[in-house]
């Protein structure tokens, strides 16, 4: 049995991964610090623009599998994304290049399946090295604290408007 697959970098619109991710970022840190991948360019397809893919495959008469490339016509990175879609929303946004640390750092997210609903782990992660590392981790942890966990709060307020009646309990590991 054939199949075909469509692939798309980002998908513009509500319910996308990407987009949501997007939407969080911007509308609850209006000063980011970002990786240089953000200035990766991609071709953001709407969510309507993509669906007639699917429509118009049921057309196609074909006996072998294929891979297919989907995007829009247009070449953006993420940070041109966030900026656009903070002008639209009359907000600020403020983006920085990815920090020299002294150690290397990461943010994971883990869910998990809780009774009813839904439990979401987030750890931060530093590997220091050194004592400017250990000195740099320690001064700003004030700052992670507020930031993870008003990050939090807002995947939580999201996901329990989505599906009323959840329970949506964040936790944050430390």
């Amino acid at each position: 049995m054939p199949v075909i697959e469509f692939r798309a970098s980002i998908i513009i619109g509500s319910g996308s991964l990407s987009f949501e991710m997007i939407r969080a970022l911007v509308e609850r840190l209006p000063v980011m610090v970002t990786p240089r991948r953000v200035r990766v360019e991609a071709q953001p397809i709407a969510v309507g623009d993509m669906l007639e893919y699917p429509r118009a495959a049921l057309t196609l008469d074909t006996s072998e599998s294929a891979n297919i490339e989907i995007g829009g016509p247009d070449r953006v990175s993420y940070g041109e994304l966030m900026q656009e879609y903070a002008r639209q929303r009359g907000l600020r946004l403020r983006l920085q290049a990815e920090m020299k640390l002294p150690g290397r750092a990461w943010l994971e997210s883990e869910v998990q399946p809780e009774g009813n609903g839904t439990r979401l782990y987030q750890t931060a992660i530093f590997d220091p090295v050194g004592l400017c590392g250990l000195t740099y981790w320690y001064a700003v942890w004030p700052l992670h604290q507020l930031v993870l966990d008003e990050m939090l709060r807002g995947i939580a307020k999201a996901a329990a408007k989505r599906q009323e009646g959840s329970s949506v309990s964040p936790k944050q590991r430390r």
